[in-house]
């Protein structure tokens, strides 16, 4: 695993100075890449914006905010946790995902639903794993939580895995926010989007609108007006046998999982 995290690294060793445009010419992992279940649209794609952009989610900011997805644009979402920074499941929108936050390749992006079934889909366990993840998705779900799973190989592409795609078992992050704007604005748009948190890599996370346009200036973003909760979603694996491993921290903690009658346990390393 750390060769692979070395060489993703080198891989998008690319200037922090240049613009996103610039940055994403030189991300090669993504260009020969298929994507999944098509984003692309028949409507006209809209006008890039000349620096982050705040603004509301209704009826008609809505076409607007819905084409910039189905035209590889970004938009910063309102989460319960913290802002996002949300692309499509296509190669160029992840690769402006990455460029723009100046993020390392060997970092995967999780994956955010509209609801429980549709995240589901894009796993693939069995038996006490399953058991596991169909207990936490309805004690949880919609909520603050990550659930790390081996994936589907058909529906994830290898773009957003950080890597693990390459591995004998490979996982992917799912999450269904409960943030009424940003679940609203995915159920309209009726797909996954990648979404880290919306502040460039190591800065600290964003709750409001303002911090993000703060973090990006001159950048093509649409931003949500909204708020966020200010902690970050938990993120947990679930293994074969059933057992939870806690890799981070949030607002659902150990003993809540164990309240479920599951075995937790928190990541040592």
């Amino acid at each position: 695993m750390l060769l692979v995290n070395l060489m993703m690294m080198l891989f998008l060793r690319v200037p922090s100075h240049l613009p996103t445009s610039s940055r994403v010419s030189s991300l090669r992992l993504f260009s020969s890449t298929s994507p999944p279940p098509s984003s692309s649209s028949s409507s006209t794609p809209s006008p890039p914006l000349e620096g982050p952009t705040i603004m509301p989610l209704n009826d008609k900011t809505l076409p607007t905010l819905l084409s910039r997805l189905h035209s590889d644009s970004l938009i910063a979402l309102p989460t319960e946790t913290v802002y996002g920074l949300a692309s499509p499941l296509t190669a160029a929108g992840v690769a402006k995902v990455y460029a723009m936050k100046r993020r390392p390749a060997s970092n995967p992006l999780i994956l955010h639903f509209a609801d429980a079934s549709s995240a589901l889909s894009y796993a693939s366990t069995s038996g006490p794993q399953s058991e596991t993840v169909s207990t936490l998705a309805s004690a949880f779900w919609p909520g603050p939580l990550t659930l790390i799973l081996p994936l589907n190989p058909s529906l994830v592409p290898p773009y957003v895995t950080g890597g693990s795609s390459l591995l004998s078992n490979p996982t992917v992050g799912l999450r269904v926010p409960s943030h009424p704007t940003c679940s609203s604005l995915l159920s309209s748009y009726g797909l996954p989007v990648a979404m880290p948190s919306a502040n460039v890599y190591n800065h600290v996370s964003p709750t409001e609108p303002g911090h993000v346009v703060g973090e990006f200036p001159g950048e093509d973003l649409a931003v949500v007006d909204g708020e966020g909760g200010g902690v970050e979603s938990t993120i947990v694996r679930v293994e074969d046998d059933g057992g939870c491993l806690v890799l981070r921290p949030g607002v659902i903690e150990v003993e809540d999982i164990r309240g479920l009658g599951l075995e937790a346990r928190m990541f040592e390393g």
